[in-house]
């Protein structure tokens, strides 16, 4: 971007702008059959402002923007009846703003412009999502997503609770806002690909952001809608795949020495999960049920249940931790691991590397965690009440734990 350094090419940048927004404001013009402003109008009101913008004179560009402004409303105020909208109007202002900005920060106002430019070519389609495509029940629970994740969750305490300070307000709200986020990531996957396949891609993608959530959620799918509880248990053994390549990621990262002693455990480990994802997700796609039509994106309380059940094992861990102490690495690894596995694996690798501990020790220790978060999943499986989810998802993760300890058997 050297080219586009001096405030002069800068100037340039804005009439860009301005032709961009024209360019597709021209053509919806010649679509309708008439309009106010075109492709000279939009690059002349961004080039005005970024005049305006060079010679920084805060007067000027308040009364650039008037003008315009009036412009753009006079127009509306005159125009054919059939012709009226605010959108070009509202457009042409915006414009003008971004002649201004684009002679400071020319980056935001370009990326602006084409976001712009894109939301204004996109009108047909938009509109249509929002009367054909989302429901009424759809757009409460993106109003309550919203809610939690934008207002509830800054306003949440970010500091230690409770018993043993085991409970932070903020991460169990974000628990939260992640586990709804996940839910209704398998429910548009599952409307984008295939109401069965699309959840174990979800699970898959979820589990390197939490197993346990990913597990959890598809509980709650398969719940709410138990055809698809097969899809359901794709996804949440999928995310234990996951879980077993973040294990290797992160212990490779700390200590490569580590990740040859424990390579054959996350090698079975992970293939076994594969391999059950794999079964369910094939199962899935030949079971022939339809799914019923009654579903939504979350169950709200169903979310903050299993933030509960977190709640519950986090003070659990805390106590035995506190009860053991440090010495007992292999208790403490399992304990923790019954809330997060990823920073147990990571720990005990800072260890190893620093030779607090040998290589049997830290295997042994990670193989633990394995097993304890494995009893976590267990029990979030049942936390949506399906039987045929619940008794698949603990059989997978019991086989993929297994397997996993199998492969201490090589070393």
């Amino acid at each position: 971007m050297g080219f586009l350094s001096s405030r002069e090419a800068h100037l340039a940048l804005a009439l860009a702008i301005g032709l961009l927004i024209g360019v597709e404001r021209e053509r919806r013009k010649e679509q309708a059959g008439g309009g106010f402003a075109g492709l000279r109008t939009f690059g002349l009101s961004s080039l005005f402002g970024g005049l305006l913008g060079y010679v920084a004179n805060t007067p000027l560009m308040v009364a650039g923007a008037v003008i315009v402004a009036a412009f753009a409303i006079a127009s509306y105020a005159t125009g054919p009846q059939a012709e009226r909208g605010t959108t070009t109007e509202l457009a042409l202002v915006v414009t003008y703003v971004l002649g201004v900005v684009v002679i400071e920060h020319p980056l935001v106002a370009s990326a602006l412009a084409v976001v712009i430019t894109w939301i204004l070519a996109l009108r047909s389609e938009l509109h249509r999502i929002v009367t054909d495509k989302l429901s009424e029940r759809e757009l409460r629970d993106a109003l309550v997503f919203l809610l939690i994740a934008v207002v509830i969750l800054p306003l949440s305490p970010d500091r230690p609770m409770g018993p043993y300070g085991a409970v932070n307000p903020q991460s169990l709200v974000r628990l939260v806002v992640v586990l709804m986020a996940l839910t209704s990531a398998g429910y548009l996957a599952k409307k984008l690909i295939n109401p069965k396949l699309g959840l174990a891609v979800t699970g898959l993608a979820a589990g390197f952001v939490s197993s346990s959530a990913a597990i959890a959620a598809m509980s709650l799918r398969a719940k709410e809608q138990p055809s698809l509880w097969k899809g359901a248990a794709a996804g949440g053994l999928a995310s234990s795949f996951a879980t077993i390549l973040q294990y290797a990621i992160v212990i490779a990262a700390v200590d490569t020495g580590l990740l040859g002693a424990i390579v054959w455990c996350l090698v079975f480990g992970g293939a076994g999960a594969l391999v059950v994802a794999g079964v369910f997700a094939w199962l899935s796609f030949k079971d022939g049920g339809a799914a019923e039509s009654e579903e939504r994106p979350f169950n709200l309380w169903m979310a903050f249940g299993f933030a509960g059940i977190f709640v519950l094992v986090t003070i659990l861990s805390s106590a035995l931790k506190d009860r053991v102490g440090a010495a007992g690495i292999v208790v403490v690894s399992a304990a923790a691991s019954l809330a997060d596995a990823h920073s147990t694996a990571g720990s005990v690798a800072s260890m190893h590397h620093s030779k607090s501990i040998d290589a049997g020790t830290a295997r042994f220790a990670i193989l633990v965690s394995l097993t304890a978060n494995t009893l976590t999943k267990v029990v979030l499986a049942w936390s949506g009440r399906s039987v045929p989810y619940g008794i698949a998802v603990s059989l997978g993760v019991i086989v993929i734990a297994a397997l996993a300890w199998a492969g201490a058997l090589l070393h």
